[in-house]
């Protein structure tokens, strides 16, 4: 009797994978990843009679945080699926503090023309009016405020003294919502400093483990890594 025809299903075809590197700020899981998606999968142009196309969210079993998901794809054009991850840091970005930012933005603005790049030196001279001279003109202001007080200008001092504490108001305020949570991020991975080694070796090593776990899987011929913002500098 004849053996029977053995019919070998073909390889599957391995997939790609995007990995999306947040910015800078107090980030929400997966909100940056799902805005990715729509840009560059669900609501791209298409060609006539192509397949809808569909997006299946699933469990991430490679980053290790059960706040995140996989968001997977199906076929393209070609043929090819894609699932799509976010490298999520910002968990281990904490403790920002105004100090952080100001010892960053003070080594930036001393900084000698000669080591700026041309295309910067409109951002560095913004730095070094923010630094050296906004300072000035509150020292002034404070410095006035004491001596009609002194004087016995009653009139000239509660003006003073209303615009110092308006303007220490909106700094206090301008520090909670955008200068210690947002720029503190930059400042404190940018900048090597004893206090923030420890942050930039964490967010590096489970970057690397990220990617590793993603080629020992065997399941992509390709990894492509998007980063936004200062996460542009962490994939780098």
């Amino acid at each position: 009797m004849a053996d029977a025809a053995v019919t070998v299903a073909p390889p599957l075809q391995k997939k790609q994978a995007v990995v999306l590197i947040h910015g800078i700020g107090e980030q929400r899981p997966m909100a940056t990843l799902w805005k990715l998606v729509e840009l560059v999968w669900t609501q791209a142009p298409r060609k006539p009679g192509a397949p809808p196309r569909a997006v299946y969210s699933e469990p991430d079993e490679m980053s290790g945080v059960f706040e995140l998901r996989r968001l997977s794809t199906n076929q393209n054009a070609f043929g090819k699926r894609t699932d799509f991850f976010e490298y999520y840091w910002a968990h281990m970005m904490h403790g920002n503090e105004w100090r952080d930012v100001l010892g960053w933005l003070s080594a930036l603005a001393a900084r000698r023309r000669g080591q700026v790049p041309p295309q910067l030196h409109k951002a560095w001279m913004t730095i070094r009016t923010i630094v050296f001279v906004m300072p000035f003109f509150l020292f002034v202001f404070s410095g006035g405020a004491i001596f009609s007080g002194a004087t016995g200008h009653d009139a000239s001092f509660a003006v003073l003294a209303t615009l110092l504490a308006i303007a220490f108001a909106a700094l206090v305020a301008l520090d909670q919502v955008f200068v210690s949570p947002v720029l503190g991020d930059a400042a404190r991975y940018l900048r090597p400093t004893p206090k923030n080694i420890s942050c930039r070796q964490e967010i590096r090593a489970r970057g690397l483990a990220l990617l590793e776990a993603l080629h020992d899987s065997g399941k992509y011929d390709r990894i492509v890594l998007v980063g936004l913002s200062l996460g542009g500098g962490i994939a780098y």
